[in-house]
């Protein structure tokens, strides 16, 4: 079938790819379920295999930003204009003769660099099974893990854009408040089979400037290894190779860790990794837990029982106090409460014993 990128804005724009061999002569009508806006394309496009198709909003916005001499087959149009919904709606696929070929639904939410950040949605598996069904849990294309933000900015416009699957290498495990002479730490984790080099990509406390420290050449992460990045042999001090900013990891107020890749001239790339936590004890490190199967939300960043450099994570810490019941809608006469729970042996003070007014 086909494979494609989905764009918003004046210059938007849609492209599939031929995957099957030969040519195959189709008309492109496309609809969206959710405002009725047609999109469609006149002309009778010869898709080979490996070639690529733009169907552009506007051929003359387009062309006067990205260049003349792309494959654009004709422009969607719509009573409402003829734009892909900031927002995330229905998208179909129709044949001449109105069949249903391709159905899914994108979401902003999905990738925050993909809403309104200059990158586009693109098919992670052009080959995988692009369904007519309509949106429900078996469409394979309406799952975020379907898709993965371009590699290049602004989308591979009728070339293909090979990029790096989000969650290939995650930010595993930070350690904010260090006694140790290294100081803190951040840990990287290669969660493919294969080896992923890292060289030149970026780590960095804020979205602001994501090129605070540039990882070495040579850095490459074994097959479901680790590596750790010590404050201060890397990121933390400005006299080490690759630091612009120095950056620490705030133990009182929390903080970001972003990781980005590397586009090949020394500016970030469309793969990104972002972990945040708060306040942090001495010597105790938060880490990814995974609580669900779910597409999303799947994944916790928080307080780990045991720090773990380099290793797997430790379990995730409950407790001394938890939640154990709360009453959000008393009846007429009743009072609101939410009642706390010390699941340990020992009393537990809900204040700093130093500082006895700066209570939970």
């Amino acid at each position: 079938m086909s494979r494609g990128s989905l764009t918003e804005g004046p210059e938007a724009f849609a492209q599939s790819v031929a995957e099957s061999p030969g040519s195959v002569d189709i008309v492109i009508p496309v609809y969206n379920a959710v405002r009725d806006l047609a999109r469609c394309v006149d002309s009778v496009l010869a898709h080979t295999s490996g070639a690529y198709t733009l169907v552009v909003k506007n051929q003359a916005a387009f062309e006067s930003r990205y260049g003349g001499g792309l494959p654009i087959a004709g422009e969607y149009t719509g009573v409402t204009g003829g734009t892909f919904s900031d927002s995330g709606e229905d998208v179909d696929l129709v044949g001449l003769l109105n069949e249903p070929l391709i159905h899914f639904h994108y979401s902003d939410g999905w990738y925050p660099i993909t809403d309104g950040g200059g990158y586009t949605l693109v098919v992670r598996n052009p080959a995988g099974s692009q369904t007519p069904l309509p949106q429900d849990g078996s469409n394979p294309l309406s799952d975020s893990n379907a898709w993965r933000p371009s590699n290049i900015l602004n989308g591979g416009r009728g070339v293909a854009d090979p990029g790096i699957n989000p969650e290939a290498v995650v930010i595993n495990e930070v350690m904010s408040n260090s006694t140790a002479a290294g100081g803190d730490w951040i840990e990287l984790k290669n969660q493919t089979n294969a080896s992923m080099d890292i060289s030149g990509w970026f780590l960095s406390n804020s979205s602001l400037d994501l090129k605070k420290y540039q990882i070495p050449a040579n850095t490459i992460i074994q097959p479901n290894g680790y590596i750790v990045f010590y404050s201060q042999s890397s990121f933390g001090n400005a006299a080490n190779p690759g630091v612009s900013t120095p950056f620490d990891l705030d133990e009182v107020n929390g903080t970001d860790v972003y990781l980005t890749n590397n586009n090949g001239s020394g500016d970030v790339a469309g793969y990104r990794e972002h972990s945040d936590f708060g306040a942090s004890a001495p010597d105790v490190s938060f880490g990814r837990y995974i609580k669900s199967t779910l597409s999303t939300d799947r994944t916790d960043f928080t307080q780990m029982v045991t720090p773990t450099p380099g290793a797997n994570n430790s379990a995730p810490m409950v407790g001394p106090v938890v939640i154990s019941e709360i009453n959000y809608n008393p009846t007429a006469g009743g009072s609101a409460f939410v009642e706390l729970e010390n699941i340990t042996d020992f009393p537990v003070q809900l204040c700093d014993p130093a500082n006895p007014n700066n209570t939970w």
